[in-house]
């Protein structure tokens, strides 16, 4: 039951930032190039991955290091910007910059030396 709730959280997120996704870029209105299908899917993947690790495995939400925290948050919004302009180096960029929030998230999700707050147990 540990890990179930964050595997169950990522495709959720992944399937809300899909659609999020093709309502930025307009993928389910009109018809878009054959390399942005491919692209829409890999961003919706990563950014369920991203969104799923900030849930905590044991109830509630993970925060981590502030900074690890909010650069991987930017990565999301940034990355559909980037799509929304609608070329392929815009599209490879937006993997790049979800890539690499979802690379400090996993690497420093724990690593950070500034304490977290005290969890409050519910009684």
């Amino acid at each position: 039951m540990n890990l179930l709730r964050r595997r169950i959280a990522a495709p959720i997120g992944g399937l809300l930032v899909f659609a999020g996704y093709g309502a930025a870029i307009g993928g389910f209105t009109h018809p878009l190039p054959w390399w942005w299908y491919p692209v829409w899917l890999a961003a919706a993947t990563a950014s369920g991955w991203l969104l799923g690790s900030y849930v905590d495995p044991a109830g509630g939400l993970v925060r981590g290091c502030s900074q690890c925290a909010r650069l991987a948050v930017v990565a999301v919004p940034v990355a559909a910007l980037l799509a929304r302009t609608g070329t392929l180096a815009a599209a490879a960029c937006s993997l790049g910059v979800l890539a690499f929030g979802l690379v400090q998230r996993i690497r420093s999700a724990d690593a950070c030396t500034v304490p977290a707050p005290p969890r409050r147990h519910r009684s």
